[in-house]
């Protein structure tokens, strides 16, 4: 957590990319997590890139933009099994709300 946070401090108005971004925290503290993530991307203005395989880590992070469920984009990768090329199915706003209502698989 405290490394994620100097990543967030170091990346002021900018990017941050954070690969497994869930990797050593345990599940139950996910959204406590991704409420502090919330705060710091407005606070110190950062557009964050994370990748993560974890459903509990998405969960989190939909739970926390609940509210502003348009500040969330998540977006899954997956191979397209009759062209062979790896296609992208962006989730936002409404669709991410449905998509979680529904169940579908957003990893």
């Amino acid at each position: 957590m405290y490394q994620l946070f100097l990543s967030f401090f170091v990346s002021r108005h900018g990017m941050l990319l954070a690969d497994e971004v869930e990797n050593g925290l345990h599940h139950s503290v996910l959204g406590d997590v991704w409420t502090h993530v919330r705060a710091w991307l407005r606070q110190w203005n950062v557009q964050l890139v994370a990748t993560t395989h974890s459903g509990e880590c998405i969960q989190a992070a939909m739970a926390a933009f609940e509210d502003a469920p348009d500040d969330l984009a998540i977006h899954k990768l997956f191979r397209n099994e009759e062209t062979g090329n790896v296609d992208v199915t962006t989730f936002t706003g409404e669709a991410l709300e449905g998509a979680r209502n529904l169940n579908l698989e957003t990893r």
